[in-house]
């Protein structure tokens, strides 16, 4: 006797292997995903960084005439970021911090004005700030 197609066990055979290499392949793909998207503020801050020393080659410091940042920097796509003057207009701390979209939230980036980097805030990292940009919690 012949049989066309499949029984109810082999189906449940194939759908709990799929299940088993989603729930690998899942959680791996979802942090390649917000490791991408941090490069965004690892670039913003470089270009803001090396924007501000090009003001500072100008102007001979980082403050305005209003005694504030010299540049203002858009919020991009899933950072805000924040320009903090120190040492009387002759230093800066700038802050990219996650806005919360498409679930990127709880990170935060800084870089000052002689390009030290250091994380502030990630996910399930200890010991922080770090003397780097962690885009994972096992450290720099």
């Amino acid at each position: 006797m012949r049989r066309n197609g499949f029984s109810l066990l082999e189906l449940l055979v194939v759908l709990v292997i799929v299940g088993i290499l989603a729930g690998v392949a899942l959680p791996g793909y979802l942090e390649h995903i917000v490791r991408a998207r941090l490069t965004e503020a690892f670039d913003a801050l470089a270009v803001y960084h090396i924007r501000m020393e090009q003001t500072y080659q100008d102007a001979g410091s980082y403050a305005n005439s209003a005694n504030a940042c010299a540049l203002i920097m858009s919020a991009t796509e899933h950072f805000n970021y924040q320009c903090q003057l120190t040492n009387s207009g002759q230093g800066y701390l700038i802050t990219a911090t996650a806005n919360g979209t498409h679930n990127l939230s709880g990170y935060s980036y800084i870089i000052d004005q002689s390009g030290t980097r250091s994380t502030s805030a990630f996910p399930a990292a200890a010991n922080l700030p770090k003397a780097c940009w962690l885009t994972q919690a096992g450290g720099c």
